[in-house]
């Protein structure tokens, strides 16, 4: 069954298809805007909350009539059987498009201003409820055309793809952090490595606000055979708290720019699946440590780190020594 809903406003207005399908089509827009910032600009944008939004909005704003002048509907609207035409049974002209756009972003969003944002939504939620139509899409003179066939199924769809969308938008930001080189590594590859893990984290970025909470990054031994890295190590001898705030982003970066540079490791195996190397052996520093020493080996890699410290002490003497190297994989069990 195909309803229409004309300009003249009557009952029923769908409002929970019109919510779930434009979550939809954020979640696209996000996607939109989201892959080639995380791997062609490099950006880590996971905390770009009020950024993100706002580049959310202006791709809504921007690529929405775009799709509904060439196609009458949205992939989210599409799930649902939605379609948009004027007056004429026609697709909507770009003009008509950005004037229904502007009044989705201004009556419906609020203009995206917080609170105000929320109050908008649940006025047009109980004005959809009441009235066949939206205020921008009545004042334009537009028809709301629905397919009500199959909603269970539709319903399920939805579901699928909001869950591939939430789990899409988990996976970019680890899938970016992989290193550029890969395989056998010279020293210039593996400090490219280090450097575009530190950027994207911000580790280099002396400026920040909480700047002070960093360590600088320690000296480190590159060990190389016919050019070839098999291994790194560095050492902290009678160091302070200051030596050691922040040192673990450091050896977070050394273990990606190495161990995920080697044959058979993806962003998965190496910072999602069960016993990741991520998970198994890096270290959390925290007062109260007096000795720690671990060994973990994955992907054919040995990583071991050791720390000795004295917190009793009113200047911190504290010892760190950290080493990943290559080891011979013939009869050993990669731990995965």
């Amino acid at each position: 069954m195909t309803t229409t809903i004309a300009s003249n406003k009557t009952k029923g207005g769908y409002p929970w298809r019109r919510f779930f399908a434009r979550s939809i089509d954020h979640g696209l827009y996000s996607l939109l805007w989201s892959i080639p910032a995380y791997f062609v600009l490099h950006w880590d944008i996971s905390e770009w909350v009020v950024r993100n939004i706002i580049i959310n909005y202006a791709l809504m704003i921007l690529v929405e009539p775009l799709i509904l002048s060439a196609f009458a509907t949205t992939p989210g609207k599409a799930i649902f059987g939605i379609r948009i035409k004027n007056e004429y049974d026609q697709n909507l002209t770009l003009l008509q498009g950005y004037r229904r756009v502007w009044g989705v972003f201004g009556h419906g969003y609020g203009y995206g201003i917080p609170i105000y944002n929320l109050v908008r939504q649940y006025k047009s939620y109980k004005e959809c409820k009441e009235n066949n139509q939206m205020d921008w899409d009545f004042q334009n003179k537009l028809q709301y055309i629905v397919n009500s066939k199959a909603l269970q199924l539709r319903g399920a769809i939805c579901l699928l793809c909001g869950i591939m969308l939430i789990g899409i938008s988990f996976i970019l930001p680890v899938a970016a952090d992989m290193p550029k080189h890969r395989g056998e590594l010279t020293p210039e590859q593996f400090l490219e490595n280090v450097e575009r893990y530190a950027r994207f984290h911000n580790l280099l970025d002396e400026d920040r606000a909480n700047a002070w909470m960093w360590a600088t990054p320690p000296e480190l031994t590159i060990i190389e055979t016919n050019g070839v890295v098999t291994g790194i190590e560095f050492e902290i001898v009678d160091g302070n708290q200051s030596d050691i705030r922040g040192l673990e982003h450091w050896i977070r970066a050394y273990v990606v720019s190495f161990v995920g540079a080697q044959e058979g490791v993806n962003f998965w195996n190496l910072h999602i699946a069960r016993a990741n190397p991520i998970r198994e052996f890096f270290p959390y520093f925290w007062f109260g440590w007096v000795h720690v020493s671990h060994n973990h080996t994955a992907f054919g890699i040995e990583m071991i780190y050791e720390i000795d410290a004295d917190w009793e002490a009113f200047i911190v003497p504290v010892d760190v020594r950290f080493s990943m190297r290559k080891i011979d994989t013939t009869d050993n069990t990669e731990n995965k």
